[in-house]
């Protein structure tokens, strides 16, 4: 491997979302200079991965169960040993879902979707080289848990004093008090959609922020989380609302690609934008976007949806600029209807029409 050869990791990459990166990353590669590290947590499933995609030459299969720390250990064994113990890009995307609420289902989302996590980056962080990334996939539904939460519980996730040892503590009394039905008790909604697997996302984030904030300085690191959105995968077989994963994953590849002084360490990713709890405003289960119309449009240009064939329905912006900035990067052919909405705000929805297939951009708290 030549010495500053780029390698990028992805950890849950032979099918869904994760296999989409790869395939993308491989189909803009100018060259084959890039390594890129197809992370499965079955071998033989990630080789038959890399076989679906023509078994390129800069693509190698690296077995890596995030759930099992001697699975991650072996794996950081392979990537010292093959490809000189560097690392460029980490894309955090290995991801399960269940609806249960039991100790064990909880324990279990929780050592893929968190722990892992945090053990495989605390391995890597001394192997990534400067600027370097670190992208950890998260999920709108975690800052959807984020407001169904007390202000005291909320506040504990989001301070800026918070530590890792704090966060591990809030998910083991999380757990905990699943085994003793005392979750209510202790500020969660037992009402709040898919509980277990979006807390584990809320503190996905959690754990980006603290990332970024003792890392990020080191070497010039880009520390983010960011979500596909609702994506068609084998999560979401079934959801008839669910958008292309390969929108998914352009989401995703879009802080992969943007320039490093364009992102914002610790941030919330969807679609090139910004996403800040805080800010947030839902209106039929419409998150309200006006503040980030150049970032989305941005995000169009990278992308460069006019060779995709979507339907972008709902999407929505104050700005009076916003359909001449988008519409270019659109299907000539695309049909466009406007209508008020939320008029005490002032605010227009704008729902833009084409061919074949649906998809949902913009910044879509409560949906995707």
């Amino acid at each position: 491997m030549a010495e500053k050869q780029p390698v990028i990791l992805v950890t849950g990459a032979n099918r869904g979302i994760g296999f989409l990166i790869i395939k993308k990353l491989v189909e803009n590669s100018s060259s084959n200079n890039d390594i890129i590290l197809l992370g499965s947590r079955d071998l033989k499933r990630g080789h038959d991965a890399f076989i679906q995609l023509n078994s390129p030459s800069n693509v190698h299969v690296l077995q890596l169960d995030t759930s099992s720390q001697d699975s991650i250990s072996c794996a950081i064994d392979e990537i010292k040993k093959k490809y000189g113990g560097q690392i460029d890009i980490v894309i955090n995307n290995a991801a399960i879902l269940t609806q249960e609420i039991t100790v064990d289902t909880a324990r279990a989302l929780f050592n893929t979707n968190y722990y892992g996590v945090k053990i495989l980056n605390e391995h890597l962080i001394c192997m990534i080289r400067e600027n370097g990334r670190i992208i950890n996939v998260s999920s709108r539904v975690g800052v959807n848990i984020l407001q169904d939460i007390t202000p005291a519980l909320r506040q504990k996730y989001i301070s800026s004093t918070l530590t890792k040892e704090k966060l591990d503590q809030l998910v083991e009394d999380f757990i905990s008090a699943i085994e003793t039905n005392t979750l209510e008790n202790i500020g969660y909604n037992l009402k709040s959609e898919a509980l277990v697997y979006g807390v584990t996302k809320m503190a996905l984030n959690a754990l980006t922020q603290i990332e970024a904030r003792e890392w990020s300085t080191t070497k010039n690191l880009v520390i983010v989380s960011v979500t596909p959105g609702f994506c068609s995968t084998d999560m979401n077989q079934h959801a008839s609302e669910a958008r292309p994963a390969e929108l998914g994953a352009d989401s995703i590849l879009y802080v992969v690609n943007a320039h490093q002084n364009e992102l914002i360490n610790g941030a919330f990713y969807r679609d090139g934008a910004i996403i800040e709890p805080e800010k947030w405003t839902c209106d039929n289960k419409t998150l309200i976007a006006s503040e980030h119309v150049c970032q989305v449009t941005k995000f169009f240009e990278q992308i460069n949806i006019n060779h995709h064939t979507y339907h972008l329905d709902k999407v929505t912006g104050s700005s009076e600029g916003f359909l001449s900035n988008t519409s270019k990067y659109l299907l000539a052919d695309a049909i466009v209807e406007s209508g008020k909405t939320a008029q005490e705000n002032n605010l227009e929805i704008w729902k833009i029409i084409v061919p074949r297939g649906q998809i949902h951009i913009g910044l879509y708290g409560c949906l995707n």
